[in-house]
């Protein structure tokens, strides 16, 4: 019953999304993500698609000099993420609104 009820809160507090079965910590996605960029900014997040259920991740990275190395953050994410956590999706940002927290 109590994980039920966490997984739920921080899935409310968009800390986590389920993908195929299981719970993915975007605050997880994102340490790894901003680790294999070398500190870059990342936002992680499930984004739904119709039709399927669950959500598929998605990070979105500041990149305003437009100089994401794609084949560093494949093999990176493929090194350090189980399959289900690994982001389906990726949207390159100028800036990412960021909080003090």
């Amino acid at each position: 019953f109590f994980r039920a009820y966490l997984d739920t809160i921080l899935n409310a507090l968009n800390l986590i999304y389920r993908w195929r079965g299981e719970n993915v910590s975007t605050t997880e996605v994102e340490a790894t993500v901003s680790n294999i960029l070398e500190l870059k900014d990342a936002c992680a997040y499930g984004v739904e698609i119709p039709g399927v259920e669950g959500k598929a991740g998605m990070v979105a990275i500041r990149d305003p000099d437009n100089t994401l190395d794609l084949t560093k953050f494949y093999r990176g994410v493929s090194a350090r993420l189980p399959p289900y956590a690994r982001p389906i999706f990726v949207r390159c940002v100028e800036q990412l609104d960021l909080t003090g927290a």
